[in-house]
């Protein structure tokens, strides 16, 4: 079970959860997250507002802790297309 959450790390009645057993898109997930090697920290300090993100996910075979302000690793939009096609069934998209 996927838990999505817009509150970090603190569960919220308004949490939605994904049933990814047996998911091919949650094997696709895995697989990216096994073999990406995002750094810990993406800065454009030229942005003095803009977009923040963070990814922690941690698996066997992976433990990641990344974070971003107004940058992102190059395959970042990737990353957003597959988790927006396993979270489509429980009607949540990452913009």
């Amino acid at each position: 079970m996927l838990r999505c959450s817009e509150y970090m790390g603190v569960p919220s009645e308004n949490d939605k959860f994904v049933n990814v057993d047996g998911s091919k898109d949650w094997e696709m997930v895995l697989v990216f997250l096994k073999t990406c090697a995002w750094q810990k920290r993406y800065y454009d300090n030229f942005i003095c507002d803009g977009t923040q993100w963070e990814l922690k996910a941690k698996g066997v075979g992976f433990n990641i802790k990344s974070y971003g302000s107004n940058s992102y690793p190059d395959n970042f939009k990737e990353f957003v297309a597959t988790i927006n096609k396993l979270l489509a069934v429980a009607g949540i998209r990452i913009a």
